[in-house]
Parts: structure tokens; sequence; C-alpha cells
């Protein structure tokens, strides 16, 4: 029983150890660095965001998808009621073309 606690142990040290970060590139340390500085902070404060019209055509597209989504549920939903009498109509369909062979059309 100890050997398993002691196969336990070493597995998770050795997970440890073999988990260590890989050290930063050093374009990424002058990133941190540049952004750190009080005058780029200053000057990413004051410049200037996204387009406004940009943002109204995303919020836009974003409306007509959610427009267009709601819709075809809505008709989903409204077809349900549908299905008990279309189903009523195909077996008996499928009960007369079994017994006699004759097909009534539905219009």
């Amino acid at each position: 029983m100890k050997w398993i606690g002691g196969l336990v142990l070493f597995v998770l040290m050795s997970v440890v150890a073999t988990a260590q970060e890989a050290p930063r590139p050093q374009k990424v340390d002058d990133l941190v660095r540049l952004l750190q500085d009080p005058e780029v902070r200053a000057w990413l404060e004051k410049a200037p965001g996204p387009a406004l019209t940009a943002v109204q055509q995303a919020d836009s597209g974003l409306a007509t998808w959610e427009a267009a989504t709601r819709s075809r549920i809505n008709g989903i939903v409204a077809a349900i009621p549908r299905i008990p009498g279309d189903v009523l109509w195909m077996s008996s369909g499928y009960r007369a073309v079994m017994n006699n062979g004759d097909v009534q059309r539905r219009d």
C-alpha cells in the first residue's frame, strides 16, 4: 500500500517539474514594457475608438439575424398543431392503399 502512495507522489512531482513555464519571447517583453509607459498609455486613452458606423452596422446585422431566426422559429411553432392531422391523413391513406389500392388526394 505504501508503494502506491510513493508512486502517486512520484508521478505528481514529475508532472509539476515538467509543467514549468517557457520563457516569454523578447517581443512580448517589449510590448509589456511599452504598455507600462505613461506616454503610450496617455496616447492610447486619447486614440479614437472604432467608428460609430462600424458599430451600428454590426448591431444592424445582429438585429437582422435575430429577426430571421425568430421568424423561422415562429413558423415551426405555428406548424406544430398541423402534425396530428397530417399523421391521421397519412395513416388513412396508407390503410386505403393497403386495403384496396384507392389513393385519396388531399387539397
